[in-house]
């Protein structure tokens, strides 16, 4: 399972799921759980992955959004329909084999929330649970099925601003490099969010960042990086924060 930064709101964010084999593989069940509270599914994609080269003929993938537990799955028969081949996914690391797209909450505070693979998941988990068939994390090569290894992954959600946004006023101007400046040599109330004040993205805040700033409003300078000029969040992890 891949890993993710977003923040509150965010849309169309993408977690991979990946697979490293070594042997050729028949079938795979990936079943996994996300807290509903901050997360929404609202597609699992499988087109452009290693699937389109294996020519997969069978593939379900399912997810059930509610408040608290929520879980997704994507199941792959490689061969299925008549006359069967025998086809199967070769051996390679780290081949894509999904791209499930996430939705934050928009209530989302910053935290870093766990998306664990789990076993004994019934779909569409209603009622009546025992006609139901539970679906567990498992690789078939040939006629044998076996447990892979799991890593989960995890989505970072942060804080969102704009950089060059110093006052927090949710556009950037003169005013901005005039807050920073004042901060600097004057002692004055800091940025509360330090991220959007660090212009150059050299993580400090002095006053190459109002400069910067300057250049880019007057004299036609380099932008600010990312993110600008639509709010998001730092790629970077660096220690100034967002709060």
């Amino acid at each position: 399972m891949g890993n993710a930064i977003g923040h509150a709101s965010n849309t169309g964010l993408r977690v991979d799921l990946k697979l490293s084999n070594q042997m050729e593989i028949n079938a795979f069940q990936m079943v996994f759980e996300y807290d509903g509270n901050l997360l929404r599914v609202d597609e699992i994609l499988v087109g452009e992955t290693a699937l389109d080269g294996a020519d997969a003929e069978y593939v379900i993938h399912q997810f059930f959004n509610r408040p608290g537990v929520s879980h997704g799955g994507l199941s792959v028969l490689i061969d299925f329909a008549t006359p069967v081949n025998f086809r199967t996914l070769p051996p390679g690391e780290d081949q894509l084999v999904g791209k499930v797209v996430f939705a934050i909450s928009v209530t989302a505070d910053q935290q870093v929330t766990t998306i664990r693979f789990v076993d004994g998941v019934k779909f569409p988990d209603s009622d009546p649970p025992e006609k139901l068939a539970a679906v567990h994390n498992l690789v078939h090569t040939g006629d044998e099925a076996h447990r892979p290894v799991l890593v989960d992954g995890f989505i970072d959600i942060r804080k969102a601003f704009i950089r060059g946004d110093s006052n927090q006023d949710k556009g950037v101007d003169i005013g901005d490099a005039i807050f920073t400046l004042t901060y600097v040599f004057l002692g004055t109330e800091a940025p509360h969010c330090k991220d959007a004040a660090d212009v150059n993205n050299d993580s400090r805040i002095d006053i190459s960042d109002p400069i910067f700033l300057l250049q880019y409003l007057f004299r036609g300078g380099p932008q600010p990086s990312s993110p600008y000029p639509a709010p998001g969040v730092d790629p970077d992890q660096d220690p100034l924060g967002c709060l």
